[in-house]
């Protein structure tokens, strides 16, 4: 058993992941445009989250939820996906991630949404 590694996608606010590495410097966080995916359509952006085994976050409410709901219907599976409202506080943002790192296993988060 592990601890939960993040892929965070390109529209969430740069203060989320620079906060939480900031207070928990061993969190295994990478961001979309760091590994050059910032322009990618999010079925490839939910599939290179699973394939790393890292959990999607991600403020994309619009169009994300349809992928990961097609992923599930062809028996895919995701490695979780985190959604953070637009707007909300980062501070609250950065203490939830971190708890969620803390408090739980990577492998609980497989096909998991919050």
């Amino acid at each position: 058993m592990s601890r939960p590694k993040f892929l965070v996608d390109h529209n969430v606010h740069d203060a989320i992941p620079d906060g939480v590495t900031f207070r928990e410097v061993v969190v295994d966080i990478v961001l979309a445009r760091d590994v050059d995916l910032q322009e990618t359509p999010d079925d490839q952006l939910l599939e290179f989250a699973n394939q790393d085994g890292r959990i999607l976050v991600t403020s994309d409410v619009n169009t994300m939820p349809e992928f990961i709901d097609h992923r599930v219907k062809r028996g895919l599976h995701t490695h979780g996906v985190i959604f953070v409202q637009q707007g909300a506080d980062i501070g609250a943002t950065i203490s939830e991630l971190l708890l969620i790192w803390h408090a739980s296993e990577d492998e609980e988060w497989i096909d998991r949404t919050e």
